[in-house]
């Protein structure tokens, strides 16, 4: 049909990229940067860009991730009370038993 069209239509996938492990000092500088980031409105710091990573059980109580990159990202079972998820995006994330409400 189209062949050399750039923006064909791809199948949509059921499969689910590895999971990209963070230790806890790379999650906290992260979390560190995007704070920055959103005080500063985008100015100083870093948005955090959590692509597919695995944040299994994390205790994140309190977290700003206003704005964050979680697509894909595994949060199964953490620990999110009161975290400001306002405009993340979440797309394609596992928040199975994720507690956002404590």
């Amino acid at each position: 049909m189209y062949s050399d069209f750039p923006f064909q239509a791809q199948a949509p996938t059921t499969e689910q990229p590895k999971l990209r492990e963070i230790s806890k000092e790379e999650l906290q500088e992260t979390l560190a940067q995007h704070r920055k980031w959103v005080k500063s409105e985008e100015k100083e710091g870093q948005k955090a860009w959590l692509f597919a990573a695995n944040l299994q059980g994390a205790t994140l109580p309190r977290a700003n991730l206003q704005g964050a990159d979680l697509p894909k990202a595994n949060l199964q079972g953490a620990d999110l009370p009161r975290a400001n998820l306002q405009g993340a995006c979440l797309l394609q994330a596992n928040l199975q038993g994720a507690d956002l409400f404590k």
